[in-house]
């Protein structure tokens, strides 16, 4: 082969492998990178409103509750209960569970049914 032949395939061969990179890189930023990201997004929502409704939610209600503090406390569950249904259906959109699990990227499957549950 010449120079020109030369040239025309290392072209050809990376042009080729640039597209193939490509389309790995975005594959794994659909099915990982995206849901990780959603998933974080779900804990900082679910801890944001654990701090927000921290000081009600360590306050001892007396053993006759009116209804404000019935509402109160349904409005806290409604609340965390929202949040913990998007943690878990976010969690479930996530690929690779096992291997992010194992590098302690996301939680296991048992707390989030913990959390899920809780």
């Amino acid at each position: 082969m010449n120079n020109w032949e030369t040239a025309l395939f290392t072209s050809a061969a990376t042009l080729i492998g640039g597209t193939i990179l490509f389309g790995i890189s975005e594959f794994i930023k659909v099915l990982v990178l995206i849901p990780l990201q959603k998933f974080r997004e779900h804990v900082q929502l679910t801890l944001d409103r654990i701090d927000f409704y921290a000081n009600l939610i360590t306050n001892y209600f007396p053993s006759r509750l009116s209804a404000e503090d019935r509402q109160t406390i349904n409005q806290i569950r409604a609340d965390l209960r929202s949040a913990a249904t998007g943690l878990s259906s976010t969690y479930t959109s996530i690929m690779l569970k096992r291997l992010l699990t194992k590098l302690h990227i996301i939680p296991s499957s048992e707390n989030i049914e913990k959390a899920y549950s809780g």
